[in-house]
């Protein structure tokens, strides 16, 4: 008797397409490629929350080859209070974009094939679709007192403090003498039940027989901004180098957290839980049907929203 994935694949090597097809969820619209959303409407991208992702187009700013991290060195963030104080606000109120990434593979004599690359925006689950009832559940918190952390200095440490917060770091960071600085907002996601998630897909391939090796990952892009003073002259950059090792003073005082639930998996206490949007239970309700289909059909597909904001970035 031939097993579910033996039934849809009579060859070990299975179609590869370069393309990106299009994944629905039922509490979501359709998902597009993103840079044909972004020519369409340039504030907003449909089956994403209603976020403005203009104010991802930074003066002067790159993305890392892993999408995590935002970078700009332009001169006014690192001269300018108002300036700085007001692009860290604003990103404050972005999401980071969590992900889901389902991978299967066999090898074979040609070095393998990919039976499918599955990629899921999550960050539908962090941003409620309207400002309703409940608000958004996203805040930013700064180093207690006594922390340990980045607060300017050349390695972490447990001071200085500031009474008057965020402000006053960025002014402190503002009037750092020296281009070798740095100051970073982190965004990062709490309670949020990823060995749930992995564990359902795994059962889910198990009962399909799948015979490759499944690869399941959950990557977040966009969880850091990094503000740099513009780079020196190479040929200054290379004369300090060969006199002065590298002793950047970094200010890391500042996190932008998104619950994805009020609280951490097992923490209810049989008392219940709270999420966001919707719980993990909830999506593996809504999307176990669309990932059985998707393996057995063999597919390639995900949303691309870092190509979309790439396009988005650059001097202003």
């Amino acid at each position: 008797m031939r097993k579910p994935f033996d039934q849809a694949h009579s060859s070990a090597r299975l179609p590869f397409s370069e393309a990106l097809a299009e994944v629905t969820s039922p509490h979501l619209e359709p998902l597009t490629t993103s840079s044909t959303v972004i020519s369409q409407n340039p504030n907003t991208i449909p089956g994403l929350p209603p976020i403005n992702f203009s104010l991802y187009a930074i003066p002067s700013v790159t993305l890392s080859k892993d999408s995590t991290t935002l970078e700009t060195t332009h001169s006014r963030y690192s001269t300018s209070v108002p300036a700085l104080l007001d692009l860290i606000q604003k990103h404050i109120s972005l999401p980071p974009h969590p992900q889901i990434r389902i991978m299967g593979k066999r090898e074979d004599r040609l070095g393998g094939a990919i039976d499918f690359d599955i990629k899921i925006s999550m960050m539908g689950y962090l941003v409620k679709p309207t400002e309703g009832r409940g608000g958004r559940w996203n805040y930013m918190r700064l180093l207690n007192e006594g922390e340990v952390g980045w607060r300017g200095g050349r390695e972490v440490s447990s001071s200085p403090s500031a009474k008057r917060g965020l402000e006053e770091w960025v002014e402190r960071y503002v009037a750092e003498e020296g281009k070798d600085k740095s100051f970073t907002l982190q965004k990062t996601i709490s309670n949020y039940n990823t060995p749930y998630l992995e564990g359902q897909i795994r059962t889910l391939l198990a009962s399909l027989s799948y015979p490759g090796t499944l690869s399941i990952s959950f990557p977040t892009t966009h969880s850091t901004l990094t503000i740099r003073p513009p780079k020196p002259k190479q040929w200054y950059s290379a004369i300090t180098a060969a006199f002065t090792p590298a002793q950047t003073r970094k200010y890391q005082v500042v996190e932008a957290v998104w619950p994805y639930a009020a609280l951490a998996p097992g923490e209810a206490g049989g008392q219940g839980n709270e999420w966001a949007v919707r719980s993990e239970m909830g999506w593996w309700e809504d999307w176990q049907g669309v990932l059985r289909g998707a393996v057995l059909g063999g597919k390639r597909l995900g949303y691309e929203v870092g190509a979309g904001l790439r396009s988005k970035s650059g001097e202003t």
